[in-house]
């Protein structure tokens, strides 16, 4: 699709819903991987573990609103 769309082969009116059907399978992609932990599984692992995985939450949640910020998204 991205060499289609740099050849200007795909019409803004097709790439528009494309974007939001994008969008849609990624939002369902990413529940899909949120629905499959375990949460007794991840507890049971000990709390370095549920440490480590609360640190790298913070960490995306920096890094994604920092990058909000410098690019002027919101």
């Amino acid at each position: 699709m991205m060499a289609l769309r740099s050849m200007d082969l795909l019409p803004d009116a097709a790439v528009i819903p494309m974007q939001h059907v994008s969008s849609i399978l990624t939002v369902m992609a990413m529940a899909a991987l949120g629905l499959s932990v375990d949460v007794r599984n991840v507890m049971n692992a000990g709390g370095r573990v549920v440490f480590a995985a609360k640190l790298s939450l913070v960490c995306l949640s920096m890094a994604a609103f920092g990058l909000l910020a410098i690019l002027q998204i919101a």
